[in-house]
């Protein structure tokens, strides 16, 4: 493990938790369950949005 569990946020509000590996990051959306991408639309298009630019989750 790189770095231990760390909140991210959407919009200044909390919306997971994120943990670095050596070339992985595990990221979780609260309330997102196996829908993720139907429930929790908006922090999805953000993270994935994030993770294709290479930018990290973290503001």
């Amino acid at each position: 493990m790189v770095q231990k569990r760390q909140p991210w946020y959407y919009r200044g509000k909390l919306a997971g938790m994120q943990t670095l590996y050596d070339g992985l990051t595990f990221l979780t959306v609260l309330g997102g369950g196996h829908m993720a991408a139907e429930w929790r639309r908006p922090q999805m298009q953000f993270a994935v949005k994030r993770f294709l630019s290479k930018e990290g989750i973290s503001d």
